[in-house]
């Protein structure tokens, strides 16, 4: 999930456990069996299949798939931009550009049919506690580590030197190397429990990249579109509704399109003027499961399946 910052509403990381807790979320028993999260499971079994078959063009196709149906059940996963569908469109543009550029029978052959090992996990030592896995921070964990950081540079620099990220819809995010060795050090780091994430870091050397932010003041706003209460920082001009993704102006009572970056007022604009880019309110995961359900599950008179009870979409 990405961070942005509450004064400009530029990008600025991204939270790994707060993307851990929508997965959570989503993957639920009851979800398990809602369309979007069963075709998001069926694509990803798909993908698979046809990448040990090395179908490159089947491959391309389910993949670009997946992600439009992740857009869907994990509107958080982009950040509160990845709601609106210009933004979701720019992305989709992006991972296109991406497959198209590295993916070809010697890419599937090497991911899925002899995949290569960065560390055996047999060499750890870990020990199971109250349904815990508690690794030991030794000298194989720390060669572990290493293999991890060697396989990430490698992947850092062959994809910043893809003609497909001048695409991406967040420049910020690959702007640099070190940037991008960052997030996906970031991410490798949170998978663990705290203890050890903290020794990672300071293995790593990367305890200024870990920082508490200092308390602000804070005020109520509501959102321009979908009238979410925000806490705005003292001295913010800009923000993201985390609800529906729009970018607040907070000075002139105006949003911003995701597409072209002109501003609007949407009590008299259900679109940008200036690229015709349609804004939209969106609500929380079980909504967009809910809407599922009601489009899939014919009607049977005043009856309602289990389901229907449990999913009951909002109205916007």
């Amino acid at each position: 999930m990405y961070i942005y910052c509450d004064y400009c509403g530029n990008w600025l990381g991204f939270d790994m456990k707060a993307a851990a807790k929508e997965n959570i979320t989503v993957f639920t028993r009851e979800n398990m069996n809602s369309p979007e999260v069963q075709r998001y499971t069926a694509l990803a079994t798909e993908s698979f299949n046809l990448g040990k078959a090395l179908d490159v063009e089947g491959y391309k196709r389910t993949q670009l798939q997946f992600h439009e149906t992740e857009f869907k059940i994990f509107p958080m996963r982009h950040g509160p931009k990845g709601k609106q569908s210009s933004f979701q469109k720019k992305y989709l543009n992006f991972y296109k550009a991406y497959y198209d550029e590295i993916v070809d029978e010697e890419f599937l052959r090497k991911r899925y049919v002899n995949p290569d090992e960065i560390y055996n996990p047999q060499e750890l030592t870990y020990r199971f506690e109250n349904g815990r896995t508690i690794y030991e921070f030794d000298d194989n964990f720390k060669k572990m580590i290493d293999a991890y950081v060697k396989y990430i540079s490698d992947s850092v620099d062959r994809d910043s030197n893809l003609e497909c990220m001048a695409l991406h819809p967040e420049p910020a995010a690959i702007q640099s190397k070190e940037v991008l060795m960052d997030m996906s050090l970031q991410a490798f780091i949170q998978s663990y429990d705290l203890d050890i994430a903290e020794k990672i870091v300071e293995y790593l050397g990367m305890e200024e990249k870990f920082i508490e932010i200092d308390d602000v003041n804070l005020s109520d706003y509501p959102c321009i579109v979908c009238s979410e209460t925000l806490q705005i920082p003292e001295g913010a001009s800009t923000t993201l509704c985390e609800n529906c993704g729009t970018l607040n102006e907070l000075k002139n009572a105006m949003i911003k399109c995701h597409n072209c970056g002109a501003s609007f007022d949407p009590k008299t604009n259900n679109a940008c003027p200036y690229c015709e880019t349609v804004f939209q309110k969106h609500g929380s995961v079980q909504d967009v499961i809910a809407e599922s359900y009601q489009q899939t599950t014919p009607k049977t008179g005043n009856k309602k399946s289990f389901f229907k009870r449990l999913f009951v979409a909002k109205k916007h």
